[in-house]
């Protein structure tokens, strides 16, 4: 409607002064700008929406506790509890008044008359007779003495100190767990997943918490922290490159870890060393992940976290009740599966060390989590280092 208008009013205009050619010029200079306003105004709007993010993220994006990190939540919601108002409550108590009667308690003095003793010894005549002893040479001859050093397995003997996990998703203290380390982005309040230290400048996590944590927006925000307390050491994350087990990916650190103070590092199977001496019915694993929500929503974060291993068996793909293998994992990874009740591993628990008991009393990583089912009837799976 403006448009009309506008046209019809220069139009008049023009025709009406068509005498005056400068005084037309100017006018219709003046339409001129008025109808770019005009349309100006009629083309304008708003900022178009930002594009939706690339169909190549991982599946775990499009989770409730990710989304934020990776930009997939559709929605937020949010949730008001109303307040609760707790009547005070008060307590009247009687005063209470004991009367004890006094007790009087009278001794008879007792008297003692002792009458007298007379000994009367007899002398006593001792003859010795002359003893001769004739000692035979005795020859003692010793067997040689052999001394065997006690068998140890891991290169870091603090790792035969350690203590067992609690079990059944316990509190687990950071120094009872060697080597575990949390990855975590402090921007979204989010542990991404739980790693190992192979060395003072190395964390080892599996490919499938790789996938967002080396997106190069993620990775240069990432906290990595071993133990808790005074004994507590976080570092950044530098770059990132394929480890030297099939499955797994090697973050390098920007600071070292002092791995001479708790927890220190963990104790990693070797075939060539360990074969034959691990016990693998006394396995436990701990992470830093969370707690899955009932309302699929809020999850809750609280710290570490372990619990124990009923059973370590072969990957079935065949089975039903066989372990589930990642789709995006790599034919030549050697997968195991494991059972436990009550615990089970959830988000941010993947990368968890799977941690059995040597012959020789030692703690030994033999894998990392690699599934996080968040449900104890289901089994989970585990990256096994005793298959590469």
């Amino acid at each position: 409607m403006k448009l009309t208008i506008a046209i019809l009013v220069c139009a008049f205009v023009a025709v009406s002064e068509s005498g005056h050619l400068s005084r037309r010029l100017k006018r219709s200079s003046y339409c001129t700008g008025n109808l770019y306003v005009i349309f100006a105004s009629l083309c304008a709007t708003t900022t178009p929406p930002p594009p939706p993010p690339p169909a190549a993220l991982p599946a775990y994006c499009f989770s409730p506790y990710f989304c934020a990190l990776c930009g997939t939540c559709a929605t937020t919601t949010t949730t008001t509890e109303a307040p609760t108002t707790e009547e005070p409550t008060t307590t009247t108590e009687e005063p209470t008044t004991t009367t004890e009667e006094p007790t009087t308690t009278t001794e008879e003095p007792t008297t003692t008359t002792e009458e007298p003793t007379t000994t009367t010894e007899e002398p006593t005549t001792t003859t010795e007779e002359p003893t001769t002893t004739t000692e035979e040479p005795t020859t003692t001859t010793e067997e040689p003495t052999t001394t065997t050093e006690a068998l140890q397995l891991c290169p870091d003997p603090s790792v035969t100190t350690r203590r067992r996990r609690m079990i059944g998703g316990a509190a687990t203290p950071a120094c009872d767990a060697p080597g575990v380390v949390k990855v975590y982005h402090p921007d979204f309040n989010i542990v991404l997943c739980t790693g190992i230290l192979i060395d003072e400048t190395t964390v080892q996590i599996p490919s499938s918490c790789a996938e967002l944590a080396t997106m190069p927006t993620v990775m240069e925000g990432l906290q990595l922290t071993v133990g808790e307390g005074a004994d507590e050491q976080t570092s950044g994350a530098a770059s990132s490159a394929d480890g030297a087990i099939s499955g797994t990916t090697d973050i390098t650190l920007t600071t070292p870890i002092d791995v001479t103070k708790c927890p220190g590092l963990p104790c990693i199977y070797d075939a060539a060393t360990m074969e034959g001496f691990i016990d693998f019915t006394t396995c436990t694993t701990s992470g830093y992940g969370i707690v899955e929500p009932s309302d699929g929503i809020t999850y809750t974060y609280d710290g570490l976290n372990g619990f124990s291993i009923d059973s370590i068996f072969d990957f079935n793909s065949a089975d039903a009740s066989s372990c589930k293998k990642p789709d995006a994992l790599a034919d030549d990874v050697a997968i195991s599966c494991a059972s436990s009740s009550p615990g089970s591993p959830c988000a941010g628990d993947g990368g968890s060390p799977i941690i059995c008991e040597a012959i020789t009393g030692e703690k030994v990583v033999v894998g990392q989590i690699e599934e996080f089912p968040c449900d104890s009837s289901l089994p989970l799976t585990f990256i096994d280092f005793t298959k590469m």
